[in-house]
C-alpha cells in the first residue's frame, strides 16, 4: 500500500489555510469549499497513519453537489455517499468529482507560506502581480538592461546577412546575363595514356562469426561471443519521485522505480574459413605524344587475369590572350587533332573555359 499524506487548501474568501479533509473553511470564515479550490502538499506533510484519516484518504474523489455546490466525500463509513450531506439531494451524473492529478516532487511540495503568499498577492493586488510578471518576462527575454544593445546587434547582423545575400544574387544575375566570349587559339601539343591492370586470385585463411558467400569452412568451435542484458522486472527503489492528488484533500506517494536486468552469456559458432579474393597486383601503362596509340602488351601468370582498362587523351591549347588550357577529349575527337590546328575557346563571364570548337564547328 502506497503511503498517504494530507494536503491543504486555501479559502478563496478569507485566505485561511485548511486541512485537506475539511469541506468548509474550518479555520476562518466557515464558507463551503468551492470546486475551484486546488489542493497542495506542504513540504513537511507527515505520512498519514491514523485509521480514520486513512479511511478518508481511501474514500475516493470528493464530489460537488450540482444543487447546492456543497463538497462531499466519495464514501463514508466504507460506503459510497449517494446523497449530498448538505441538502440531501441524490447524487447524479451532473455532480462533478474533484479531479485527480500526478506531479513530480518539485511540482507538488510547496510550503504553506508560499501558497498563502501567492494567493494573498493574487487577491489583494492583481494588477501589481501582472505588472511584475511582465517585468520578469521582459527581463528573461531581453536580458534586462542589455535590451537596446542586443537589439542593435541583431539589426547589424541581419543587415550584414542581407548584404551578403544580395551580393551573391547580383553576381549570379550578372553571370547569367553576361554572354560567353570566344578566344582564338591553337593546339600546342597532344598526349595520351593507356593502362591495363592485372588482378590475381589469392586464397587467404580468415576467422569470424560468419562465413561469407564463396568462403569455404575449414573448422568451427562453440565459444563465448557477448553478454546480453535481459529484463527481469521493475521494482521500487524506496525513494519518492512524485505525488498523486487523490481529489479528496489527500496525496499518495509515487515511488521511484528502476528496471532490473540479469546478465546472460551468449555463445555462438566461431569459424575458420578460406576465401578467394581478386587483388590488383600491377598496372601496365603506355603513353606518347604522337597519333600512334596502342595498348600495353600484358602477360598474365598463374591465377592472374586482365583487370580494369583506362585511357586518357589530352590537348594543350595556347590561346591568343596568352593563357593555356589542358583539355581532355574522347578518342574519336582527339584523333582528328594536330599540333598547330586552329581552335576557338569559349569562356564564361568568370573567364573559365567551358568549351572548345574544332574543325567544322569554327565555320
Amino acid at each position: 500500500m502506497r503511503k498517504k499524506r494530507e494536503g491543504m487548501w486555501l479559502c478563496p474568501s478569507c485566505g485561511r489555510e485548511n486541512l485537506g479533509r475539511f469541506n468548509a473553511c474550518e479555520e476562518g470564515c466557515g464558507n463551503p469549499r468551492p470546486k475551484s479550490v486546488e489542493f497542495y502538499l506542504p513540504e513537511d506533510s507527515p505520512i498519514v497513519t491514523d485509521p480514520r484519516l486513512l479511511a478518508g484518504a481511501n474514500s475516493g474523489q470528493d464530489w460537488y453537489c450540482d444543487h447546492c455546490t456543497g463538497a462531499n466525500p466519495g464514501a463514508k463509513g466504507g460506503h459510497p455517499l449517494v446523497a449530498c450531506a448538505h441538502c440531501a439531494e441524490p447524487r447524479t451524473q451532473a455532480d462533478e468529482a474533484h479531479p485527480r492529478s500526478r506531479a513530480s516532487v518539485s511540482a507538488t511540495l510547496r510550503t504553506a507560506q508560499q501558497a498563502s503568499a501567492a494567493k494573498r498577492a493574487q487577491k489583494n493586488d492583481a494588477s501589481a502581480l501582472r505588472r511584475a510578471e511582465r517585468i520578469e518576462r521582459a527581463t528573461l527575454t531581453n536580458g534586462g538592461s542589455d535590451r537596446p544593445v542586443k537589439r542593435r546587434l541583431r539589426a547589424i547582423l541581419a543587415f550584414g546577412i542581407g548584404a551578403i545575400l544580395l551580393a551573391g544574387i547580383a553576381a549570379l544575375v550578372v553571370s547569367m546575363i553576361t554572354p560567353a566570349q570566344s578566344v582564338p587559339g591553337k593546339i600546342a601539343s597532344l598526349d595520351w595514356q593507356r593502362s591495363i591492370a592485372v588482378d590475381r586470385m589469392t586464397t587467404s585463411r580468415k576467422t569470424g562469426w560468419d562465413v561469407p558467400a564463396g568462403g569455404r569452412e575449414i573448422n568451427r568451435d562453440w565459444r563465448y561471443k557477448t553478454t546480453r542484458q535481459i529484463f527481469v522486472e521493475t521494482r521500487e527503489t524506496g525513494a519518492v519521485c512524485g505525488h498523486e492528488d487523490l481529489g479528496n484533500g489527500y496525496f499518495e506517494d509515487i515511488p521511484c522505480t528502476e528496471a532490473v536486468y540479469r546478465s546472460e552469456d551468449v555463445s555462438d559458432w566461431f569459424y575458420t574459413f578460406e576465401v578467394d579474393t581478386l587483388d590488383q597486383v600491377r598496372v601496365a601503362r603506355t603513353s606518347g605524344t604522337t597519333p600512334d596509340v596502342y595498348w600495353p602488351n600484358v602477360r598474365t601468370g598463374h591465377h592472374e587475369r586482365i583487370g580494369m582498362k583506362s585511357e586518357a587523351y589530352r590537348a594543350q591549347i595556347s590561346r591568343d590572350d596568352g593563357q593555356t588550357d589542358l583539355r581532355s577529349f574522347d578518342f574519336s575527337t582527339w584523333r582528328t587533332l594536330a599540333p598547330g590546328q586552329s581552335v576557338s575557346v569559349t569562356l564564361n563571364s568568370w573567364g573559365k573555359t567551358i568549351g572548345v570548337k574544332i574543325g567544322k564547328d569554327l565555320e
